[in-house]
């Protein structure tokens, strides 16, 4: 019995370790929304993490109600950083 519960105690310490290193962080902005095509939306971002025009991919989880062309909105990416290379997505708006 014993035997049982410390190999459950390692299996679930494991199990949370890699919860946690699988979880990305995600960064908060506002901007006005300028465009949207498609899945992609452009943003002119006016937080100082992320200033200025980008264009950002939708989660399909996301309400396109809610992005109205010139309407100041608060959303979160699905990264830490913002990278003008790529189009980051966006998970979450309100």
């Amino acid at each position: 019995m014993r035997k049982n519960f410390i190999l459950f105690a390692i299996l679930f310490t494991i199990s949370l370790i890699q919860k946690s290193s699988s979880q990305s962080d995600n960064l908060y902005l506002r901007g006005f929304v300028n465009e949207i095509k498609n899945e992609y939306v452009i943003i002119n971002v006016i937080s100082s993490m992320c200033k200025g025009e980008r264009k950002f991919k939708l989660s399909p989880s996301i309400d396109k109600k809610l992005l109205l062309e010139g309407k100041l909105i608060y959303f979160a990416i699905d990264s830490s950083m913002c990278n003008t290379k790529e189009a980051i997505t966006i998970t979450e708006v309100k």
